[in-house]
């Protein structure tokens, strides 16, 4: 066995793994037989099974109305860009040209925009103004070293800008996005920072399939992770389960594990149990994979740059040219030594976010991997495919019990 090999084809697909499972909110105890599928041209569509899924949480519903800034300025103008830079561009670059304003809007036309019950007092007027910037393509960029290709831009863009005038200073008015447009940080803000995440039940499933293939031997990983977290009264409980064939390949196979985490004094006390055997002992989140608390929130490791996502119908959703640019991106911040082996993958995936009463409250995602690689000599091949499905659900109703 060319185990050198398969080592290191190995480690590639957990860099994969890691990079899927950071934008896949992960998973959901309860498996749909039809997550996802190809659409004509055979590359994934998520539109199989959407509408399933959906009755499944119980519908889709917004409730964000916009959001004002929490910071002021000195002038209109300034406020209209700090829109363009703290909404728009996300961790690009952006080139304003040009800031005119287009109208003074009356009462009317104000209201008809900006909802009156988050302009607070003290209003004395609010202006409409028309921002032009460029924005520096992302392929331009190459992390850590600076640009290359400073000269390649993308076409030159205008945006309406919503500005107000308080006694003293101005602030910007963000709106909700339009469908299919990019989102904005204030919205993207709202659906994860909900404080119904307080009490609930977050439930995941992440099912993987590796194999590899190299000098006419082959390797396969298939297995599947599930997740159960409850949250009530400053109280957690997780139960994390690995199931499936060689998943010790991966460093999945000491995963089995139940944690209870409750604040007493002022500080969080954490009990482990690992497999079925053992009894509950004090522990620490190193144990169990996480390095703060903040970890263990509802898609906590699944908030990424928002200039990646785009409106749609039932919340929001990272798909074609945006997936591959997230993926590139995470790639090369993670693979190290790896990097130089990301010209070979043919990279596949698409995901979904469902957004309930104004809280991210579903995730349906699912990725192809495959690449063609010599290593040491031989000819070696990776085809990894990810699934996951995400759920939570029972907000305001979850009970945690100490189990012990």
């Amino acid at each position: 066995m060319k185990s050198g090999i398969f080592k290191k084809i190995l480690a590639l697909s957990l860099v994969v793994l890691m990079i899927l499972t950071a934008v896949f909110a992960t998973g959901c105890a309860k498996k749909d037989d039809d997550k996802g599928g190809k659409s004509g041209d055979g590359k994934l569509d998520g539109s199989a099974g959407r509408k399933e899924f959906i009755s499944s949480i119980g519908g889709v519903s917004e409730t964000y109305k916009g959001a004002v800034s929490t910071e002021s300025y000195a002038t209109a103008e300034d406020a209209a860009e700090a829109f363009v830079v703290t909404e728009l561009i996300g961790n690009n670059t952006a080139t304003i040209s040009n800031v005119s304003v287009k109208k003074e809007l009356n009462e009317s036309e104000a209201a008809a925009i900006i909802p009156t019950e988050i302009l607070g007092e003290g209003v004395r007027g609010i202006q409409q103004l028309e921002v032009t910037y460029s924005l520096l393509n992302g392929s331009s960029m190459k992390a850590g070293n600076g640009y290359t290709n400073v000269d390649t831009l993308d076409t030159t863009r205008k945006v309406d800008v919503y500005v107000i005038k308080y006694e003293l200073d101005w602030k910007y008015f963000s709106p909700m996005p339009v469908t299919n447009s990019t989102i904005t940080k204030s919205y993207y803000d709202s659906v994860f920072g909900s404080d119904r995440y307080a009490n609930c039940t977050f439930e995941t499933t992440t099912d993987m399939k590796i194999s590899v293939n190299a000098g006419g031997e082959s390797q396969n990983v298939n297995c599947t992770i599930t997740q159960t977290i409850k949250y009530a009264d400053g109280k957690i409980l997780l139960s994390q389960t690995v199931t499936g064939d060689d998943s010790g390949m991966l460093g999945l196979s000491n995963s089995n594990l139940q944690a209870y985490m409750e604040e007493v004094n002022g500080s969080m006390k954490i009990y482990i149990k690992q497999g079925t055997s053992s009894s509950w002992v004090e522990g620490n989140l190193y144990q169990m994979g996480f390095s703060k608390i903040e970890d263990l929130t509802p898609f906590a490791n699944s908030y990424l740059d928002y200039t990646y996502f785009n409106k749609t119908d039932y919340g929001f959703a990272l798909t074609g040219e945006n997936a591959k640019k997230y993926f590139t991106t995470a790639f090369e911040s993670m693979a190290g030594g790896l990097n130089d082996m990301f010209d070979q993958m043919d990279i596949d995936m698409f995901a979904e976010y469902y957004v309930k009463e104004g809280a991210l409250s579903g995730a349906r995602t699912e990725a192809n991997v495959k690449m063609e690689m010599t290593v040491d000599g031989y000819t070696a091949k990776l085809d990894e495919s990810v699934k996951a499905v995400t759920t939570c659900t029972n907000y305001g109703t979850t009970v945690v019990t100490k189990p012990f």
